[in-house]
């Protein structure tokens, strides 16, 4: 990421968290995420900042913000089983599948759990479960 990117995030982050920061509090807030978040891609950090922008009451900590950048949206263990569980539904019955996570979607397509086809058809559904599951995890 380039420094002006950072700038601009920065920018951002003090105008929505923090307004009242002078200039010299501000430029030693940009060398300490410069120093933590400067090898980070540039577009992606402005995305969670403006995300976090939208939820959080606080300013994230540079390291939440690598956090959130490295690990993006990874479905709980119940989401991920949902979402499988809706693409069995929708293979067995011929409807369209919903939308799922792509981590989801990769563990099915890669053959993980044996294809949504042998998942669908083997006979107990907490063996099913229970394979989902541990296929996610890390």
């Amino acid at each position: 990421m380039t420094k002006d990117e950072l700038a601009t995030i920065v920018d951002l982050a003090v105008g929505n968290w923090s307004p009242g920061m002078t200039a010299p509090e501000k430029l030693k807030m940009l060398k300490t995420w410069h120093h933590f978040l400067g090898d980070l891609d540039g577009p992606v950090l402005l995305l969670t900042v403006e995300r976090s922008a939208m939820t959080d009451k606080f300013m994230p900590r540079p390291g939440e913000l690598r956090a959130k950048v490295l690990a993006p949206d990874v479905p709980t263990a119940e989401e991920a089983w949902q979402q499988a569980a809706a693409a069995l539904d929708a293979a067995r019955y011929g409807i369209p599948t919903p939308d799922l996570h792509p981590l989801v979607a990769e563990t099915i397509r890669e053959n993980k759990l044996g294809g949504i086809h042998e998942l669908s058809f083997k006979p107990l559904y907490e063996t099913r479960r229970l394979a989902h599951l541990e296929s996610l995890a890390p």
